[in-house]
Formats: structure tokens, C-alpha cells, sequence
């Protein structure tokens, strides 16, 4: 997908170009606010479709990543042996793992959803309202470089019942959130309003933002809101940062 190799070239410091030779790539470069949130740390590593991409930004961590996984193919990089061997290669730099999350994107560059009477649409200024509300910890980041542009409520009678949020998060990326709010789970509410914020970032954005959804492999109820929304896994990620700087 054009528009995911275009933000991965952001993450990583490099041309899009970079990725025309079908080859892991490994790069020492300084995080900036075009990246992604979550590879705004010391280092990333991507594995999408077969591949490895690297991006620290210490040299000699680079160099030694290269050499040990120039032709590893990606497929079985998170397997618990080779997290124990990267940990090691990473704590001789005091370097760690701070996070691993699998990330889904649209199986389609459109998703088809009924509009609903019980959607109501909030923009960015608007968003602004439910600032310090505790039940949308998950819809909003409320942060200025990353800020919110975009979200759904499903509301009856007066009553939010769930919401769902998109944040900038990178140059091409805006990120959704989702919330169901109190004992109203298992209606469905999640899927619909991930499809019907989909959409609406798929229109806005007028082919140059996609949609992404980000969650825990251990949290299987999201992956499948997602999938039921229309996405499928679109790569894994695993956060690198210093063990004196972490953000």
C-alpha cells in the first residue's frame, strides 16, 4: 500500500525509494513528529509482509542489527527465542523492548456502512468538550502534536453509549480509538462505529491519510472489532528506546 510506505519511510529516515530493492533495511536515524507516535522512541522495528525495517539512532546498534538480521526474513522475528536474542544484542548498548503491537489497516481503500440516525459526528473543535471527560481515555489523546481530528458517538435517547476517535499520528496515519461506555458491549457498537469512522477518515483524508488501528496481541476482542470493521493486520511493530531516555 502506497500511502503505508510512504509513513514507514518517514519512521524509518529514508526515501520511499528505499523500498523498491524487496530488502530489509536498517537505518540510524533522529525521531521527528512526522514519525509515527510509536516510533517517535530511540528505535523501531517493522515487519511487514516478509521484511525487517530498522530505524535506531545509534549507529553502531544499527550496524550490529544489520549484521545479524540483513537476510532474516520477518515472518518468525517475534518468535520468544529471537526476542531473547535481540534483548541481548539491545542491553549491550542499554538499549530494551518497551513495547510489541500488532497494527491493522482497511482490506479495501473504501468500507461500506449505513448511516445511522444514532451517529453523531464531532470535529476537531468540537472535540474539545469531552477535554477531562475519564470515560473517552481511549477515543482522545488531546495532544498538540498529535491531535484529535475526528469522532463518531453512537448515542440514544440523549446517552452516549460508545466512541470512537482518530488522531494525526504521523504525516499519512491517523489512528482510531474506540470506547463502549458502561454494560452496553456485545451490541455491536464497536464494529460500526470503527466502519463508519473508517470512512470518514477515508474521505477526508482524499487519498493522502489512512486509517490504522492499533492494539495489544493480547487483546484479542479489539483485534476482532477491527476485523469486523474491515482491516486486516497490516504489519507488527516492536518499540526500542534507551534505557536512560524513554518517552
Amino acid at each position: 500500500m502506497e500511502l503505508l510506505k510512504k509513513q514507514f519511510a518517514i519512521d524509518l529516515g529514508c526515501p520511499v525509494s528505499a523500498f523498491e530493492n524487496n530488502e530489509n533495511l536498517f537505518i540510524t536515524a533522529n525521531a521527528n513528529n512526522d514519525m509515527r507516535y510509536w516510533t517517535r522512541n530511540n528505535g523501531t522495528i517493522i515487519c511487514h509482509e516478509g521484511h525487517i525495517y530498522c530505524r535506531t539512532d545509534n549507529s553502531e546498534l544499527t550496524k550490529k542489527l544489520q549484521e545479524t538480521y540483513q537476510t532474516t526474513p520477518a515472518d518468525w522475528f517475534t518468535e520468544v527465542k529471537n526476542i531473547k536474542k535481540l534483548t541481548t544484542i539491545l542491553s549491550e548498548f542499554n538499549y530494551e523492548i518497551i513495547n510489541a503491537s500488532p497494527f491493522l489497516i482497511p482490506c479495501k481503500q473504501s468500507v461500506e456502512f449505513m448511516e445511522n440516525e444514532h451517529f453523531v459526528y464531532y470535529s476537531e473543535e468540537e472535540i474539545e468538550q469531552f477535554k477531562g471527560d475519564k470515560r473517552f481515555s481511549q477515543s482522545f489523546c488531546f495532544s498538540e502534536t498529535d491531535p484529535d481530528k475526528i469522532a463518531i458517538a453512537y448515542v440514544e435517547n440523549g446517552e452516549i453509549l460508545a466512541m470512537s476517535g482518530a488522531n494525526k499520528n504521523g504525516r499519512h496515519t491517523w489512528e482510531i480509538g474506540i470506547e463502549i461506555i458502561g454494560n452496553h458491549q456485545g451490541k455491536g457498537l464497536a464494529t460500526r462505529l470503527v466502519r463508519a469512522i473508517t470512512q470518514k477518515i477515508i474521505e477526508l483524508g482524499q487519498g493522502e491519510i489512512l486509517p490504522i488501528y492499533g492494539t495489544q496481541f493480547t487483546h484479542t476482542k479489539s483485534m476482532n472489532v477491527a476485523i469486523r470493521a474491515g482491516y486486516k493486520l497490516g504489519w507488527t511493530e516492536i518499540m526500542i528506546a534507551s534505557s536512560f531516555t524513554r518517552i
